[in-house]
């Protein structure tokens, strides 16, 4: 972009005019101009044309262009070129909107061209039968020429194709609605372009528009591009001052209005269709100002009469009502209720079912005695009723599958719609709305398999919704190239080992039922290192500790215990608790600390080490309000970075929480059983069992991957290579080994 300071800088003069009269359609200009914090961005023009619709196109025509500026201008340090793009992406996402809560209508006649002019580069798009002319000495060009396909079909192609240009000083740009090529001769342009300024420009197009009698609507903006030296440097606003609306030059109704006829010659039919129609005309105001008024007052009066004479009748009526009762209460004799014996009551009810039983007995006699022609036609009609009756039976079911499918036709597209709008903001890393239309489309597609049609199609699309689901949530499936298996543990033990601990040399786990050590070689050798555990607890958990070749425990009865991989020597450590009971739900050591969660004193207590064990510990969490009993586990850099039953992580330092907020994930992390992390680790790992993934976030809280072990079947315990390249998987009694090199 140019200097602001070379005396060469264009100086677009602009204007616009709008030349509407007929209330069906809805035309608009726009014009906005940079406030002193996004020069860089330049200008923004559009000229627009629709369906009125009582008032919802010219709402329509606001809410898009709205949405174009504010997205133009939101950033100030990107491209004019991505700030063009990403708001027509943001134009296109409202209109699909639109069009997806059934307002199509408009689709039909959607005419808007927009530019931005940046310096000396102008960037452009057009919608529908929207034009854009650039008149440059005597030669106009139509510079919207195979930008638009003209219909629009698909709501999120609306603005399709952006076209990128250099401007030259005195070029003319016209962004116009769809008739202003059809009005104006290039010739007649070119005449009223040269060396002149927008506003002469657009005034003397105006006349004429009304010379020519034209009455289609049309909007258009001129800009004329001349030399700063040569025109006044239009005003500037400060920076709080918010992007607006240029008025257009006032037009009078002369202008615009094309001349009437002074003399007007009809022919003789002509004529006595006019005498026809004022003596129609002159009948119809005699009825209704004389004829009506005496009818209305006829049928009052009658109305009044009838009613006298009703209210007369009905007194008569009851009168000799009341007569006739009183005498045949005088003739009454009083009646007693027969006496029903059981008896009487089988009996019926036994003539009831004798006569059911023999229904068929009579059918068969009633047609043995009918005549032989009239036995073909009782079969005859007895055949053509029951084939009406599978008729309309088999007509009705044809109506409902054609119902479903139909639905499910709908469905379908809708679904792709949905899915095909959400590829479209994941290129514009529009994150929130693509996972929104994908949830959207996810959810059809569970209707569709659910209805049994078109499986092939749904297939599809339920594989491209995943695709674009992994792509949004940064899943990484691993297959048969990415995971190797490095041993298989069922000749030591036949059940499934809970822990998994790496070290620069080897992997060792614990023996589920006799506490014995398994150290795994890199060749996949696995092999018992320590048989024993005497004065030693049972292994529930641990960490390693890399830097002394030495493994901790967690053990039940709650204590710690360590295994040192050097000389191979098992050994109960020296520990005492704040909580009688304890519940040590993990640990973790950074340098020579331990630090022990004990959800029984809810709080991370943290000891040095000595000779025999550890120090008696200190309360390290000094945060009163930091959810300390809903702490799942923890791990130590420095910070501690802690796992809690509701799927988040939180981070503390020197005790107190700080600003840590990781990425938000689908699904979510509850249910979520281990975090680990090092001092010298990058990343953060979260194990997820219940969905076989590890998820690993930066120690900024970004998410980097959601690594789904495919192959596996449960997620038991991970361990991560020092250089984090490799990540083990505990599967059942397999080991497995995972590449994190992409």
């Amino acid at each position: 972009m140019p200097n602001p300071s070379d005396g060469k800088l264009l100086q677009p003069d602009v204007t616009e005019l709008i030349l509407c009269e007929n209330d069906a359609y809805a035309c608009e200009t726009y014009i906005f101009e940079p406030s002193p914090g996004e020069q860089r961005l330049g200008y923004l023009f559009a000229a627009a044309e629709t369906e009125n619709r009582d008032g919802i196109g010219s709402e329509l025509l606001d809410t898009i262009i709205t949405a174009i500026q504010k997205e133009y201008f939101r950033d100030k340090q990107r491209s004019p070129e991505t700030s063009f793009e990403m708001a027509l992406h943001q134009a296109n996402l409202i209109l699909h909107d639109t069009a997806d809560q059934g307002l199509r209508d408009w689709m039909r006649h959607f005419h808007v061209a927009i530019g931005a002019l940046a310096g000396h580069n102008l960037h452009l798009s057009i919608a529908g039968n929207g034009r854009a002319f650039l008149s440059r000495k005597s030669n106009l060009t139509d510079i919207s020429e195979g930008l638009s396909q003209g219909v629009i079909t698909d709501p999120l192609q609306t603005f399709s194709q952006v076209a990128s240009g250099e401007i030259q000083p005195r070029d003319t740009l016209f962004l116009a609605t769809s008739a202003f090529g059809e009005m104006f001769r290039p010739i007649d342009i070119t005449r009223l372009t040269l060396d002149h300024s927008a506003t002469t420009i657009s005034g003397r197009l105006g006349q004429l528009y009304s010379d020519q009698r034209h009455t289609d609507p049309l909007a258009f903006v001129t800009v004329a591009l001349l030399p700063q030296y040569v025109v006044k440097p239009a005003s500037r606003r400060s920076s709080d001052e918010p992007n607006i609306r240029r008025a257009a030059p006032p037009i009078s109704q002369e202008q615009i209005k094309p001349r009437q006829p002074l003399v007007i010659h009809r022919s003789t039919f002509q004529r006595i269709l006019l005498f026809i129609a004022q003596l129609a005309v002159t009948a119809w105001k005699t009825i209704q100002l004389r004829l009506w008024p005496l009818m209305k007052k006829g049928s009052v009066k009658s109305g009044r009469v009838m009613v006298s004479a009703s209210k007369a009748t009905g007194r008569n009526i009851h009168s000799l009502a009341q007569r006739r009762k009183k005498d045949e209460q005088s003739r009454s004799i009083t009646l007693r209720a027969p006496h029903i014996s059981r008896d009487s009551i089988r009996n019926g009810i036994g003539v009831a079912v004798a006569y059911v039983i023999s229904i068929p007995l009579r059918a068969k006699y009633a047609f043995t005695a009918l005549p032989r022609m009239g036995k073909i036609f009782g079969v005859l009609s007895l055949a053509l009723v029951i084939a009406l009756v599978t008729s309309l039976f088999l007509l009705r079911e044809k109506r409902t599958a054609d119902e479903d499918i139909q639905r499910a036709s709908e469905l379908l597209h809708e679904a792709t719609t949905k899915a095909q709008a959400a590829e479209t903001a994941l290129i514009y890393d529009n994150r929130d709305q693509a996972t929104g239309l994908l949830g959207e489309a996810q959810s059809i597609v569970t209707q569709l398999v659910a209805s049994g049609l078109y499986e092939a199609e749904v297939r599809s699309l339920q594989t491209d919704i995943t695709g674009q689901y992994d792509r949004l949530q940064r899943i990484t499936r691993t297959d048969d190239s990415s995971v190797r298996v490095i041993t298989d543990l069922a000749t030591i033990t036949s059940k499934q080992p809970r822990v998994l601990f790496a070290t620069p040399d080897a992997l060792y786990t614990i023996h589920p039922e006799t506490n014995a050590i398994i150290k795994i070689n890199p060749d996949g050798a696995a092999q018992t290192v320590h048989e024993t555990s005497e004065g030693v607890g049972f292994v529930t958990g641990g960490v390693s500790h890399p830097s002394d070749k030495m493994l901790i425990f967690r053990t039940s009865p709650a204590g710690i215990a360590t295994y040192d991989t050097v000389d191979g020597s098992f050994t109960q450590q020296e520990i005492s608790f704040s909580s009688q009971q304890p519940d040590i739900k993990d640990i973790a050591v950074y340098g020579n600390r331990l630090y022990v969660y004990d959800a029984a004193a809810d709080q991370i207590l943290s000891y040095n080490k000595t000779l025999r064990g550890y120090s008696s510990g200190s309360a390290w969490i000094e945060d009163q309000s930091f959810p300390k009993d809903s702490i799942e586990s923890l791990a130590i850099d420095g910070s501690a970075y802690t796992l809690h039953s509701d799927g988040t992580i939180r981070r503390l330092f020197k005790g107190v929480a700080a600003d840590f907020v990781p990425e938000k994930v689908e699904p979510s992390l509850q249910g979520s059983t281990k975090i680990i992390t090092t001092e010298s680790a990058n990343n953060i790992y979260v194990i997820d069992p219940a969905n076989r993934r590890v998820i690993i976030f930066s120690k900024k809280g970004t998410l980097i991957s959601q690594l789904v072990i495919s192959s596996a079947t449960t997620v038991s315990d991970i361990a991560v290579s020092d250089d984090e390249t490799k990540l083990y998987v505990l599967d059942g009694t397999r080991v497995l080994e995972v590449s994190l090199v992409k």
